[in-house]
């Protein structure tokens, strides 16, 4: 089974640890990345 994730991240080098870390799970994939919760809210809306 594979998990599909999004980030929300304002910081650029944390946004970057966070790829480097999720990408050491071959079951997590990075859906989207967005900078701002309202954002966040809107792609999740449109991928249910």
């Amino acid at each position: 089974m594979i998990y599909c994730c999004g980030i929300v991240e304002d910081e650029p080098l944390a946004e970057l640890m966070l790829k480097r870390y999720l990408k050491r799970f071959p079951f997590i994939e990075i859906a989207w990345e967005c900078s701002y919760a309202e954002d966040a809210v809107d792609l999740i809306e449109k991928k249910k």
